[in-house]
């Protein structure tokens, strides 16, 4: 294991301020999309793994991890996604993954188990479209042949009131919108992340969880 590695914290920081080095302690085993805690401006901090470096000009003052957070572990299309959508919105990194993860649970509930991504090399289902008159019915119906397969669903819907009515007619599916208070925001994406849920129903702020879902169906009205 590299001594080093180069995170992202989920904090607000100017454009171009993004990686930060730690040093890793011997007992912990932390790869690149670990979710870990970091010591930064005096509290613990989430930050996402991004590198990992035999060296780095700042070892002689440099401070360990402390832990990994909630055993969590995102795939590599999350690191490139998060660079990606930085560069491409004139954002810093870090300042994208805290619109990700907004503020996590000091304590998160210890049911929270490592999470499950595609295998790279496994075949994503091929993009499909599809109109139709009664979208909403047609997509929940969809969805629910996809739960009795048990595959992970991810509904992605451009409205607030839509998703909510969709959430409702979905039984054991979880809501993720912006007017959810951060710890029921964590809740619902990382019982998504684990497998806990099969179906997560979430606004286009979803996006980025993806990589976890068997299927997305995205609702496009217009």
């Amino acid at each position: 294991m590299p001594p080093f590695v180069r995170v992202v914290p989920a904090i607000r920081t100017p454009i171009g301020i993004d990686g930060f080095d730690f040093s890793v302690p011997d007992q912990l085993a932390i790869n690149i999309g670990d979710l870990v805690l970091v010591p930064f401006r005096h509290r613990p901090t989430p930050a996402l793994v991004t590198e990992t470096l035999s060296q780095t000009a700042f070892a002689d003052r440099i401070k360990p991890i402390s832990r990994t957070y909630a055993d969590i572990r995102f795939p590599q299309s999350t690191v490139t996604l998060l660079k990606a959508v930085a560069a491409r919105t004139f954002t810093s990194q870090p300042t994208v993954l805290k619109s990700w993860l907004r503020s996590p649970p000091k304590r998160p509930t210890p049911n929270v188990k490592r999470a499950w991504f595609r295998v790279p090399g496994s075949a994503p289902h091929a993009p499909l479209s599809h109109w139709s008159p009664n979208p909403e019915n047609d997509l929940i119906q969809n969805a629910e042949q996809h739960l009795q397969k048990n595959e992970r669903v991810l509904i992605l819907v451009p409205w607030l009131t839509r998703a909510k009515r969709i959430h409702a007619a979905i039984p054991n599916a979880r809501l993720y919108t912006n007017d959810l208070n951060d710890g029921d925001a964590f809740r619902s994406w990382s019982s998504f992340l684990s497998g806990e849920t099969r179906c997560l129903v979430a606004t286009r702020l979803g996006a980025w969880i993806g990589s976890f879902a068997d299927i997305i169906l995205l609702d496009e009205p217009e």
